[in-house]
């Protein structure tokens, strides 16, 4: 078994092992079916039962070599040991006389307490073995899917022994979670020493795959019949990851109808599946071996016969330059890197192109610019291309340099990206007032002479920033705008971006249902954009919705796809995904591995202010999960960011009251959480703080005081009118079992002692030392406030009323040594 194969399959692991429990104990016979693609770790599965059933005391017969009748023979020859067996058949769907074997193994199954343990690739179930399980008892049926993105990174930094770096990542990504590619790309990235390690984490020092991940490839494509394989050739050659199949169906000449055998032969082979009307490769870093199989020379041929094409390929390479100034003008949270060299030719001859078609910079209508950079398209080229950049500073310098030197009220290409760069590098930075001023502009300059497929995005970002303050009105306005300008000049590879900025706007307005809809439509579109570029913006979104609903599986899921989609694609990061992926941490293993996560992998989460926009409730949220784990330090760091923001934002509200949410959990300020509850434009963070409220109350009254109930019952309330059924049940639940166990109210003070937290045992040392509470304060990094109500809840614990008395507490469980841990 190779290691890693199965990591973050501990779900299917249980449901195995808990069926052969079941077995023993019930002395029944059965089914196991275990189910996967190529490569999806099936046969690790089968042998980790195996060995499970050893120790249950199971006598194995291990036919893994798909030999079903030999197994028949023992059965009826009576050469099976007796008491429990387990019989594998690994890759049923390879064994011979299936059909005639199948019956007779189901007699001897039936007959005693004999366990089958099947393996077989999803979707090749075939109906002798459909007939097995309608009639037989099937103790269990598990179906592997893709490895979990924290799987994953566990499976590159154990095989490695460092931890991978986002070059690496964005690679491995491309496997789409499949284990024997993973496994496969990094030993053979390692052993062809296409790696390398510095100060404990490792990288890429070439971007190409080792021969082991072609080895695979090959062997899966040579099991295909002719057709699929060139059907595989001609779509991995030319129309990248997401195609259309009447688009390869025109360069074979040949009719959709015509390829469908061969669809369904690659699709059932788990090489291809189907996303909406269009169809894309598993796993994309297949589809790469298999352009890298065909030599250059055809596939420069091929990639010539998609020109002129209806209906028109994606581009053949997905971060190709048709997805980058949609992706650059619609981004409101980084900065734009430097592009490869490959994409900023074709971004050069592309900005060309359109300085004839649009007449841009006083180039004549239909002379043909060359790229020289004295003439006028040349120069308008070159700034454009100049605004993509590590340095934000440098950045900044070149889009201002083009704003400055066109005339007032004169707008053209690249002015126009000038002034989304600015607006989106100002907000970027918490510059609210400025980026909404250079967002305007952008909008006014859509007027000029500019390309028609440009003219969308400046709008969606202005409403994206909009919806990010509680604007939501002008918000939807511009969206509506801009799907009526699409549908109005025929841009059909730019219907998919309104409908994903608006599933956002919906989610942020507390419209759940309403996003999702508008998120799936979304993502069913994507396909069509140019470089399907939109698509993990689609995918961000649907994750948010999911956690949103406390469909975590699903969350998970979609921000994998988001990650393994994205890697190779011009679509600048948000702060969403990230965001989504510590939530969906926080729900899978809890809040302080979260935090070690958080504090990790995702640490420059914390240093983006966007998220204090992108997710109104993310300060507060983050000080609750910091102060429950004894971090003050981190929730102190935390509420001192959305303070600095609101600073530089004064007459922002949706800042402001997101830092006085903060700030009040720190505190411990129930009037601050009450002014948020009544001020936040996010129904999901006014829910949020009524259950802050609530929580805090609870320390100062008891629990039936409406002091606690109220907000509580606030809370559940509005987290079921925006969807969030797993927080309105937690927080009812809350309500219920908040009335302390009658043996608590008397519980010895020895006890309480043990469990109090580390920050109140110093508190009370320092108390017992004479200190005021501003004195503490200085010594715990805690505000006087938070010192006092500390104390509060110390006096209701110990029952005393006074700080010589808990002081008396402090001498007596120190000296007996109860404060060891």
């Amino acid at each position: 078994m190779r290691a890693g194969e199965l990591l973050g399959r501990e779900r299917e692991r249980a449901r195995l092992r808990a069926a052969l429990t079941w077995a023993v104990d019930h002395r029944q016979g059965g089914v196991l079916l275990i189910e996967a693609p190529p490569g999806g770790g099936r046969t690790a599965m089968l042998r980790d039962t195996v060995d499970v059933a050893r120790q249950h005391g199971f006598a194995v017969l291990d036919r893994s070599d798909g030999s079903a009748g030999l197994v028949i023979e023992d059965a009826e020859a009576h050469r099976l040991p007796p008491g429990r067996l387990l019989v594998t058949v690994d890759d049923l769907h390879l064994a011979g006389a299936v059909g005639q074997e199948l019956p007779r193994l189901r007699q001897h199954t039936a007959a005693g307490p004999v366990v089958w343990v099947l393996t077989v690739p999803t979707g090749e179930i075939r109906p002798p073995v459909r007939r097995l399980l309608a009639r037989t008892a099937v103790l269990g049926r598990v179906s592997l899917d893709p490895m979990p993105p924290e799987a994953v990174v566990r499976l590159v930094r154990d095989r490695l022994g460092a931890e991978p770096m986002a070059d690496l990542l964005s690679l491995t990504a491309t496997a789409a979670g499949n284990p024997l590619l993973l496994t496969e790309l990094v030993d053979g990235l390692h052993e062809e020493r296409l790696l390398a390690t510095r100060d404990g984490r490792v990288h890429l020092v070439a971007d190409r795959l080792p021969s082991r991940v072609h080895d695979v490839v090959r062997y899966w494509f040579g099991v295909l019949t002719p057709q699929a394989q060139h059907l595989l050739q001609i779509a991995a050659t030319t129309v990248g990851d997401t195609f259309n199949v009447e688009t390869v169906a025109h360069l074979q000449g040949e009719t959709a109808a015509r390829l469908l055998p061969a669809v369904t032969e690659v699709t059932a082979a788990g090489l291809l599946r189907s996303a909406g009307d269009q169809t894309t490769f598993a796993h994309p870093v297949v589809r790469r071996a298999l352009a890298e199989h065909v030599p250059s020379s055809v596939r420069h041929a091929l990639r010539g016969q998609t020109t002129g094409m209806s209906p028109p390929a994606p581009a053949a390479s997905p971060a190709g330059a048709a997805a980058v100034m949609p992706a650059l003008l619609l981004d409101t949270a980084t900065v734009p890197g430097l592009l490869p060299s490959t994409v900023a030719e074709e971004l050069r001859h592309r900005l060309a192109v359109a300085a004839v078609a649009c007449s841009l910079s006083g180039t004549p209508a239909g002379a043909t610019p060359g790229l020289s950079a004295t003439d006028p398209a040349g120069v308008s080229v070159q700034q454009i291309v100049g605004l993509f950049g590590e340095d934000e500073a440098a950045v900044r310098a070149a889009a201002r340099a083009v704003v400055a030197a066109h005339p007032s009220g004169h707008a053209d290409a690249d002015v126009l990206a000038a002034l989304c760069v600015l607006s989106n590098l100002s907000w970027a930075a918490g510059e609210l007032a400025e980026g909404l001023r250079w967002g305007r502009a952008a909008v006014r300059a859509c007027a000029g002479p500019v390309p028609a497929d440009w003219r969308p995005y400046p709008r969606l970002a202005l409403a994206a920033k909009l919806a990010e303050i509680g604007r939501f009105a002008d918000a939807n306005r511009l969206v509506d705008e801009v799907r009526t300008d699409v549908a109005r000049n025929a841009l059909a590879g730019h219907q998919a971006p309104p409908l994903v900025v608006h599933a956002r706007i919906l989610l942020q307005a507390g419209r759940t249902g309403e996003a999702y809809e508008k998120a799936q439509a979304g993502l069913a579109l994507a396909a069509s954009s140019p470089g399907g570029w939109i698509t993990p913006h689609a995918q961000a979104v649907l994750a948010l919705v999911a956690l949103r609903l406390g469909e975590v599986t699903a969350a998970a899921d979609y921000v994998w796809r988001c990650r393994a989609g994205g890697s190779g694609l011009i679509a600048f990061p948000s702060a969403r995904v990230a965001w989504c992926e510590f939530g969906v941490a926080v729900a899978r293993v809890g809040e302080h591995r979260a935090l070690d996560l958080l504090l990790s992998r995702l640490a420059d989460l914390l240093s983006r202010r966007s998220l204090f926009l992108e997710e109104p409730a993310a300060a507060a949220w983050l000080v609750r999960l910091a102060l429950a784990d004894n971090n003050v330090a981190l929730a102190t760091s935390v509420a001192a960011g959305a303070e600095k923001l609101s600073a530089q934002n004064p007459q922002f509200d949706a800042v402001r009251v997101s830092a006085v949410h903060a700030r009040g959990l720190l505190d411990r300020d129930p009037s601050a959480l009450r002014s948020a509850a009544g001020s936040h434009h996010d129904p999901w963070a006014i829910a949020l703080a009524y259950e802050d409220l609530g929580r805090l109350a609870m320390t100062d009254h008891g629990p039936s005081d409406r002091e606690v109930t109220e907000p509580l019952r606030e809370a559940a309330s509005r987290f079921e009118h925006v969807g969030a059924r797993t927080d309105a049940a937690r927080v009812r639940a809350m309500t219920q079992s908040a009335a302390p166990a009658p043996d608590r109210v008397a519980e010895p003070a020895a006890q309480m002692w043990l469990r109090l937290s580390d920050t109140e045992r110093l508190i009370m040392r320092l108390v017992s030392e004479g200190l005021t509470n501003g004195q503490v304060a200085r010594q715990v990094s805690l505000s006087p406030h938070t010192v006092n109500y500390h104390l509060r809840a110390l006096f209701r614990k110990f029952r005393v009323s006074s700080r010589v008395e808990l002081a008396r507490h402090v001498t007596r469980h120190s000296s007996r040594g109860a404060d060891r841990r």
